[in-house]
């Protein structure tokens, strides 16, 4: 499995609340669609603009949001990534995204705890 992890930082004009509603009502599902049959799963961390968390680092973070994308095989992550798939996902990610960070691994498990069922949309 190959995953990418992008690191979002929103334009300085966009909201938080706007950059969110945005990249999770309108990025993911398009990228999701795109992907297929490539992607195995999409994992999605928007920033917590809450800044009383109990436990919260000195300093807020920069990023907006983080995501992980993992595809079955290299094959299918250079599929999803061809240029021309993405060519109109890309100009519209840079009307709404300032900088973005990535990192492109083989992800290794080093210890997992059951998680609670949940649905996955």
């Amino acid at each position: 499995m190959v995953k990418i992890i992008l690191f979002l930082r929103r334009k300085p004009e966009l909201s938080a609340e706007d950059f969110d509603d945005w990249y999770l009502n309108t990025h993911v599902p398009w990228v999701v669609d795109l992907h297929r049959p490539h992607l195995a799963r999409y994992v999605v961390n928007t920033a917590a603009h809450q800044r009383d968390l109990d436990g919260k680092p000195g300093r807020a973070t920069t990023w907006d949001a983080v995501a992980e994308l993992t595809y079955h095989d290299d094959a299918g992550f250079e599929a999803a990534f061809d240029e021309h798939n993405m060519s109109e996902c890309r100009a519209d990610t840079a009307r709404h995204v300032i900088e973005i960070e990535h990192f492109i691994s083989r992800e290794t498990i080093a210890h997992r705890e059951p998680l609670p069922t949940e649905e996955i949309q």
